[in-house]
Parts: C-alpha cells; sequence; structure tokens
C-alpha cells in the first residue's frame, strides 16, 4: 500500500500557530519535567534494525544559531541524533579536539552518563570536520574516538539490541568512519522560501526515506533552512515546525502510516515535536520519563568518554555509500539526495 503524505497543507490560522510555537517550537534552555523523553526507546524491538526506527534528531546540535536547549536537555527531551561541528587549532595545539565550542572529552562524557542512566538508549552522532585541516583532525580523531567506550565505529547499521547503550558515530562527507547513512536531502532544501513549501519539501523527502529505511538504510532529513539576510534558522524553525508537526499528526493519524521514517533533524525543536516523531514507532514509544531523567548528565560525571587525542590512522575524504539517481521507487522527485 502506497502511503500519502500530506504534500498540499491548508493555511493554518494565526491563533493556531502562536498556540502550538510553545510546544512545537523551543527557544530557551530550560526543559519541563513533564516533558522529559529520557528513556523512550525502552520499548522497541531489539531484533530490529536501527535504520528502521524513527529518530528525533537535531541540526548543529551544538549551535545557538540552530538549537536553544543544552546537550543535556536535548537528550533528557528525546532528541538521540546529534550532528556537531569538530574542529582543532590550526597552529598551536593541533591534537586538541572540540566538539561545537567544548572539548570533545566533555562532549563524550556527558553523553556517556547519560547512557549509563538510560542503557535502554542509542546515540547517533554525525561529526562534520572543520575543512581548513580536516585530514590533521580525521587522524587524531581515528586514534582518540579508539579510545572511548560504549562507541560503535563499524560500517554496518546495528540492530537496535546491539546498539542500545552506546554512541553510534555515522559517516559523513569529512569523516569516513562509522555506519553508512544516506541523506534524503538536498542542498537546495537550505534555502527557506515559504512556509508551506518547506513543510511539503520536508515531507517530499520523507516519502524519499521511507522505501530506503525498511530496506535497513539508515536515512536522515535535514530540516534546517534559511533565507540570506532575510530569515535566520530560528524565524523559520519558528513557523515551520508547528506545520511540520500537524503534518506529522495528519501522517500518523493516516490510513497508511509509514513503517519508519529513519532521523529526522529540526532546528529549536519543542517538546511536542519530539514527542510526535516518537510516536512513528508505536504504541508505547516514548511512555515515561525513565531513570535518571532531568538529573543531567554533566561533564566530569561518571568515567571519562573520551582520550586526548594522538597520531592514528587517517580518516579519507568523501566518506559514504553514493546515492545515484531514482533510488527509491516513486520517492518525490526520484532520487534520494545527497548521500553522508
Amino acid at each position: 500500500m502506497t502511503m500519502a503524505f500530506p504534500l498540499h497543507l491548508p493555511l493554518l490560522t494565526v491563533f493556531l500557530i502562536i498556540s502550538c510555537e510553545g510546544s512545537f517550537y523551543n527557544d530557551k534552555d530550560i526543559l519541563n519535567p513533564d516533558s522529559i523523553k529520557a528513556d523512550w526507546m525502552k520499548t522497541l524491538d531489539k531484533s530490529k534494525s536501527l535504520a528502521a526506527v524513527t529518530i528525533p534528531g537535531t541540526c548543529d546540535s551544538m549551535s545557538p544559531s540552530h538549537q536553544a536547549w543544552s546537550l543535556e536537555h536535548q537528550l533528557n527531551a528525546g532528541v538521540r541524533y546529534f550532528e556537531i561541528n569538530v574542529k582543532s587549532p590550526l597552529i598551536f595545539n593541533r591534537k586538541k579536539i572540540e566538539f561545537g565550542n567544548k572539548p570533545m572529552d566533555e562532549v563524550l562524557n556527558i553523553l556517556n552518563v547519560f547512557l549509563t542512566k538510560n542503557p535502554s538508549e542509542i546515540v547517533l552522532l554525525k561529526l562534520n570536520l572543520d575543512w581548513l585541516n580536516k585530514k590533521t583532525i580525521a587522524k587524531n580523531l581515528s586514534k582518540a574516538l579508539k579510545k572511548v567506550k560504549n562507541l560503535w565505529l563499524k560500517d554496518n547499521v546495528p540492530c537496535v539490541g546491539d546498539a542500545k547503550g552506546k554512541i553510534i558515530i555515522l559517516r559523513s562527507s569529512t569523516f569516513e568512519k562509522g555506519v553508512f547513512n544516506q541523506n534524503a536531502s538536498k542542498k537546495k532544501d537550505k534555502k527557506f522560501k515559504t512556509t508551506n513549501g518547506q513543510v511539503e519539501v520536508i515531507m517530499k523527502r520523507l516519502k524519499t526515506a521511507e522505501p530506503l529505511c525498511t530496506q535497513k538504510t539508515l536515512v536522515i532529513t535535514d530540516g534546517s533552512a534559511s533565507a540570506f539576510l532575510t530569515k535566520k534558522g530560528k524565524s523559520v524553525a519558528k513557523e515551520v515546525n508547528p506545520n511540520l508537526c500537524l503534518a506529522f499528526e495528519s501522517l500518523l493519524n493516516g490510513k497508511s502510516k509509514p513503517a519508519c521514517l529513519g532521523v529526522i533533524a529540526t532546528d529549536f525543536p519543542g517538546p511536542k515535536l519530539i514527542d510526535t516523531i516518537i510516536k512513528f514507532n508505536g504504541a508505547g514509544a516514548g511512555e515515561g520519563a525513565g531513570a535518571g531523567a532531568g538529573e543531567g548528565a554533566g561533564a566530569g560525571a561518571g568515567e571519562g568518554a573520551g582520550a586526548g587525542a594522538g597520531e592514528g590512522a587517517g580518516a579519507a575524504e568523501g566518506a559514504g555509500a553514493e546515492a545515484g539517481e531514482g533510488a527509491a521507487k516513486g520517492a518525490g522527485e526520484g532520487d534520494a539526495g545527497e548521500s553522508s
């Protein structure tokens, strides 16, 4: 049965959009205890491929231009996919590695402390290396990651049972280590034109993702967008997120709910948007706050996640499985977008 994606959405009233902003869109570093979803993965079938799970994620997860919540709040809110920019000094202390604006060890420790408290959960991490010195970063990062506990660096997509309690590294165009994955989105999707137009683009990409994730291909749909000089990511997310969530709810309540949609990454997601994405995984997903919820996963707690970066095996440039035209039958515009 072909699922019916709601591509043409009716115009929403101003009242409805304003009433939804607080739950679908978030621009404050505050997480209400009622919105905690620290262990929503506990009900997932352990034999299922991780690719077949619909996962809420964030774009540029540690940038204030794309997210308001701290990493700890994102984890407790139910976010399980993180896109992080990696850099190191160009001249002095070139072995130092930073994830976003924090030392690598601190970030990995936050993730591992959360997973220790919530062993049913899985964290997916996509690392985008600074182009200016990506070869040096890749070499040092490869060696450093080998020392990190509970890390999946293999190229195959694990099943849920094998992935629980682990950080799953996903390949990117700048770091050729970790799980092969495919990006359903295209570069042109980043250019915002209209709210309804952006929602339609995302839903079209998800139509591409559905047949791929059922075939055990880990697919990522990136919902981030902006308009040069006129609309930044925050103002776009404020308009798009409520409409996108309503489109998701329409899909959930339709006659042909998709089996899976892969990773759905957005800017400034609110609790309701995250919860709606989680609900694609079926009954029970997202219910209950779970052990350790809301306690935070501050750096310095538990065992250190990463060791200092040193010399090691280099990572080749241009990673990922190439997605050719027409990768999925009947999908959107007939291709699967850029691969990662």
